[in-house]
């Protein structure tokens, strides 16, 4: 209403300035209404602007707030390890669907530390308290609850605020009773007998979380480690010539006496990995990411160039 009027104004004007009659003073009384009408139209839909502004801020602000209780909290904090979901799959953590209400160290086909394994033989439980306990301090937490002192878990992260932990446990909270998709599940069984077979000459373990593995003296000869990840995995002594290990994790691990003759090592990953003695005669080590963070060259062969 204030714009029609204001346009009603301005051809007002218009029609003023055209009669040559008019007097300069008349002139100077419309333009000044005219001017005055237009500040105070400004002023009016600046100030509608800005209260629509502020509720659309406040709205993002709701919105945002909501996604930080669960999801976003989640996948920047834990997705990297853990998954939830009908497709659900462990990785280097266990899945956590239907996490509370159920016994430490009990996700089948997962390779627990023997401190949470001790966890499960005295029968603890997780809840919502405790796994804030353990979210809040995770080393000390198991140390107490298997009641020993060297007890450790892989569960490494930087700490949380009380509160983001309570958004995510709040967000497990809506996974405690998912029903997993069937189909998914029987895929899900048959990578998971493959990853648990015991080791042999050309056994398939592409793919694989074994970090942390121990397959100290393994007769591992042509077996098909192809993206496995191996993170912290003993394999001191372990035999394999002709593995297939393209792209495989191999950070931390124990390679000391390791044979890796004729192996293909094609952009695997060894940063911080221990050698002693290795073979790597034969051994493709085109660009590999080698012990001490540089890169080998294309078409390095049985040394990192």
């Amino acid at each position: 209403m204030c714009r029609r009027w204001a346009r009603r104004c301005c051809f007002g004007a218009i029609l003023i300035f055209i009669d040559t009659k008019m007097n300069h003073l008349k002139k100077i009384v419309f333009v000044c209404i005219i001017a005055l009408s237009v500040l105070a139209c400004s002023n009016n839909n600046k100030k509608n602007t800005n209260n629509n502004q502020t509720s659309v801020s406040k709205n993002i602000t709701e919105q945002e707030i909501e996604i930080a209780s669960g999801e976003k909290l989640f996948k920047s904090k834990c997705f990297a390890c853990h998954r939830v979901g009908k497709q659900a799959i462990n990785g280097t953590g266990p899945h956590l669907n239907n996490l509370f209400g159920r016994k430490f160290g009990t996700i089948k086909n997962y390779r627990y530390s023997n401190s949470f394994l001790k966890a499960n033989e005295e029968g603890l439980t997780w809840d919502k308290e405790n796994l804030m306990a353990f979210l809040e301090e995770p080393q000390q937490f198991i140390k107490k609850v298997a009641e020993d002192e060297n007890a450790s878990t892989k569960m490494l992260y930087k700490s949380l605020k009380l509160e983001d932990i309570q958004r995510i446990v709040d967000y497990l909270d809506d996974y405690t009773t998912i029903k997993m998709d069937e189909e998914h599940l029987t895929k899900m069984g048959e990578k998971d007998a493959r990853c648990f077979a015991k080791p042999k000459p050309n056994a398939d373990f592409s793919d694989c979380n074994l970090s942390g593995v121990d397959f100290s003296g393994a007769d591992l000869r042509g077996a098909n480690l192809k993206n496995a990840n191996l993170i912290g995995a003993k394999l001191s002594k372990a035999n394999l010539s002709k593995a297939n290990l393209s792209g495989a994790l191999l950070a931390g691990a124990d390679l000391k006496q390791t044979n890796f003759e004729s192996a293909i090592l094609f952009r695997a990953k060894m940063v911080k990995a221990f050698l002693g003695e290795t073979n790597f005669k034969n051994a493709i080590l085109d660009s590999v990411t080698w012990v001490n963070g540089r890169t080998c060259a294309q078409g390095s062969i049985g040394e990192c160039k």
